[in-house]
């Protein structure tokens, strides 16, 4: 029922396991003055494994504590979510537009 928010093939049919974790919310902020690289992203209610998550906006190559990401220039940033057990949701990609 999270219909477009939700994680896709949360469930490994290998193990019969869910995979984790698997739903979070993202906004953002566009950037607001030309070259500025004030724009930003805020990964919102995550939850799926256990309660030691991190978050990533270039698709996992690196990880913070911290669900709110400043100072970015307009790109494309694949958003995800890891729990303390390595589990990674999927990447969502999220567009900061340039003004």
């Amino acid at each position: 029922h999270f219909k477009e928010l939700a994680q896709e093939d949360i469930v490994d049919f290998e193990n019969g396991s869910f995979r984790q974790p698997f739903y979070s919310e993202v906004s953002k902020i566009d950037e607001t003055i030309a070259d500025a690289n004030d724009g930003s992203i805020n990964i919102q209610n995550a939850w799926g494994g256990d309660a030691s998550l991190e978050y990533s906006i270039d698709d996992g190559a690196t990880w913070q504590v911290s669900e709110v990401f400043n100072n970015l220039a307009p790109a494309t940033y694949l958003v995800k979510v890891k729990d303390g057990n390595g589990e990674e949701s999927q990447a969502k990609s999220i567009d900061i537009i340039a003004y």
